[in-house]
């Protein structure tokens, strides 16, 4: 049985790194976390928005359409 929880939806990642921008797919249920980590990024070294606002990484992916993902540098 095909229902809108077996879907596959798409949301547009940009990296502000490189400014490079990719439409991604995504399972109904995965996170932020999900995505970042299939996407090669390191979760404990980026920020994640979407539009101005800062989005946690344990956000599901329902609404999210278009999000920018900041990698950090810190040093010591």
């Amino acid at each position: 049985m095909e229902g809108s929880s077996s879907r596959e939806r798409a949301l547009r990642l940009t990296s502000w790194k490189d400014g490079v921008e990719r439409t991604v797919e995504y399972g109904a249920n995965e996170t932020l976390t999900d995505l970042l980590r299939r996407s090669g990024f390191f979760i404990d070294g980026v920020l994640v928005m979407h539009g101005k606002d800062p989005i946690p990484l344990d956000t599901p992916l329902d609404h999210l359409y278009n999000i920018t993902v900041i990698e950090v540098m810190s040093g010591g």
